[in-house]
């Protein structure tokens, strides 16, 4: 893989920009600040695949429905919706509305998690394997339709 300097990217950028339209990968190193990790040019295609393979594995599970006895006195009102990958909830009087609150806390999430980069991306914070599918839903602007189609809720509706 070659390594060009902020320099050397720079005064070739067209052609490293051409070169990884094509599926190359090109690491920039900027030598003057050291706190500075390398970063790569890739095509933005190659990182969409791995979104849409990150979102294709992601899986539900009806917690609660109304019905569900709680206590002998309780029973449940509420369509509980659990996403294990994200470890979200959504939670509606109706599945429709279990699943837009669903997509709505994914939206919060996404929103955060990228307002946050260092602390999500902290091995530490054992969340920064959810980066490839919180990108997905950011592309989505805040669209509700579209986050429910890519994280397949959708799906859960036709049931």
């Amino acid at each position: 893989m070659e390594v060009y300097s902020v320099a050397e990217a720079k005064n070739n950028f067209p052609k490293l920009r051409r070169l990884a339209a094509q599926g190359m990968e090109f690491v920039v190193v900027d030598h003057k600040r050291a706190e500075t990790a390398p970063v790569s040019v890739i095509a933005t295609e190659l990182l969409d695949r791995i979104t849409k393979e990150d979102l294709a594995g992601l899986t539900y599970e009806w917690l609660d429905r109304p019905g569900d006895v709680i206590t002998e006195e309780e029973v449940n009102r509420t369509w509980n919706l659990w996403n294990d990958q994200l470890k979200i909830l959504g939670i509606g009087e109706t599945k429709e509305e279990a699943v837009r609150s669903l997509a709505e806390d994914a939206v919060e999430y996404a929103d955060e998690y990228f307002d946050n980069l260092d602390f999500f991306l902290n091995p530490r914070s054992e969340r920064a394997g959810h980066y490839w599918i919180l990108r997905g839903i950011r592309h989505c602007n805040g669209d509700l339709a579209k986050v429910i189609e890519i994280m397949g809720l959708d799906r859960l509706l036709e049931a």
